[in-house]
């Protein structure tokens, strides 16, 4: 019986055990109707309370409103609690630009949720079946999906149970037919104008020609892929630990060590970064995700836009995912009067203080902190500019007057082009004294003859 046979499968994965709550979404479906029939007598079997919520979309007018009726007096025959809630799921599609479909489903699981929440229910028991299982992972393939979209429900995930989960809709229908149950059957179902009814109607019913056991075997099918994807994912997340992590503004990818690992778990760290920063899988493609692995192999500082206003920037070797803003940055150019000790503010977050002091003569005392610098004040005979990077400045790089332009400093430091214009420095004239949290100038550094100190103190705050 088939009673006995969900039962056992239920026991089997621990999906409900004594004393807990267990919420029914149920629409009037054969599915959930039969879901609700078999959940009933089993509370009363192994002794857990029961619920039901039944959602209305808005969508199918007159109709959906009677099945809601046909809900509520079920249980009311059956002396079970249930809650009717309606929604606008054409509006909520229009109003966060999804299909109606998408709406529909957020909104119904995001009351069930709250719901089971306000109940105190432990699961929420959806009514998915054998063939929603096969029908998804043909659906999903025909949409290009890669293994995880292929992917079996599960029988129980993030307090979800599906009970019927393994059980054919045959099945289901034969036995509502036993037990002289009835049902209500969306008209809407009927219409192969939709890809799943599509596939629910024409496409399975010749696939079953070719093998009577094709609902099964394409079932057995997603379990696979299900194993497949939970290894894969283990495996994506050790090699993630090794060659990511997060940087302000982004996300920084080791070039080199991401490149140690096969070619499908380099897509897959790709793959994820983008969803990361973007918060959202919809439209990352896999065209996005090659784009961006051409960019591994690409010689010199490249960059390809993504969606949400991502971009993907190689620099060295180094690959970012960040946010990509036309907003302008904020330009630097601040004459410095180091007569009195002050400070000024780059922006909210950044700040450059100053103070003269006199020198003691103790060498070791000069801080190694690349935040703080210590420059002999005598030796600066111009007046001092902080701003940002111009062409034709330079830097000495040694005691003997030795210099280098910016730009060189930068490409041997491999400093990113995108940030280089954006660098602070302290500057006389086209010579820069100090390139603000990177190098100094050896023109103006402290020495034994050192009479006067000046300090500059670069601070971040990372908040």
């Amino acid at each position: 019986m088939l009673y006995e046979e969900i039962k056992k499968f239920i026991l089997k994965f621990n999906m409900i055990t004594k004393g807990q709550t267990v919420l029914a979404a149920v629409s009037g479906g054969a599915d959930s109707v039969c879901m609700l029939r078999i959940l009933d007598d089993l509370s009363k079997e192994v002794g857990f309370s029961l619920y039901v919520m039944n959602i209305e979309h808005g969508i199918r007018g007159d109709e959906s409103i009677k099945d809601s009726g046909f809900v509520k007096e079920l249980c009311e025959k059956l002396d079970i609690s249930c809650k009717i809630q309606s929604v606008d799921a054409l509006l909520y599609a229009k109003e966060n630009k999804q299909s109606v479909e998408e709406a529909a489903r957020f909104l119904r699981y995001e009351a069930l949720r709250q719901y089971a929440h306000k109940i105190g229910a432990q699961s929420i028991a959806l009514a998915h079946n054998l063939n929603d299982q096969a029908e998804t992972l043909l659906f999903n393939l025909l949409r290009g999906s890669d293994v995880s979209g292929l992917s079996a429900m599960k029988p129980q995930s993030n307090g979800l149970i599906r009970p019927l989960i393994n059980t054919e809709r045959t099945l289901i229908e034969e036995y509502l037919k036993d037990i002289k149950q009835d049902y209500r059957t969306d008209s809407t179902n009927a219409d192969t104008i939709y890809s799943r009814n599509l596939l629910r109607h024409e496409v399975m019913p010749l696939l079953e020609r070719v093998n009577k056991r094709a609902v099964k075997h394409i079932a057995r099918m997603a379990n696979s892929a299900a194993m497949t994807e939970e290894y894969l994912r283990k495996q994506t997340a050790d090699a993630l630990k090794e060659c990511c992590m997060d940087v302000e503004g982004g996300i920084c990818i080791n070039v080199k060590k991401i490149q140690e690992f096969d070619l499908l778990i380099r897509r897959r760290i790709i793959y994820e970064q983008i969803v990361k920063m973007a918060e959202k899988k919809k439209d990352i493609t896999q065209t996005h995700v090659e784009n961006v692995m051409a960019l591994l192999k690409s010689s010199g500082n490249k960059k390809v836009n993504l969606p949400y206003d991502l971009v993907a920037l190689k620099s060295y070797d180094k690959l970012y995912i960040k946010r990509h803003s036309d907003k302008k940055e904020e330009v630097i150019n601040k004459t410095i009067d180091v007569s009195s000790d002050s400070f000024f503010m780059i922006n909210s977050k950044d700040k450059l203080s100053w103070r003269v002091f006199p020198f003691d003569a103790d060498i070791g005392k000069i801080p190694k902190c690349k935040y703080t610098k210590w420059f002999d004040y005598d030796k600066i005979r111009d007046k001092i500019v902080l701003r940002n990077y111009e062409k034709d400045d330079y830097i000495c790089i040694s005691t003997d007057g030795h210099t280098q332009s910016i730009k060189k400093y930068f490409i041997n430091n491999k400093v990113r082009a995108d940030i280089r214009k954006h660098i602070a420095m302290l500057c006389s004239g086209s010579e820069v004294i100090w390139i603000c949290g990177y190098r100094d100038s050896a023109a103006f550094r402290v020495d034994a003859d050192t009479k006067m100190i000046l300090e500059f103190k670069y601070e971040r705050d990372n908040t």
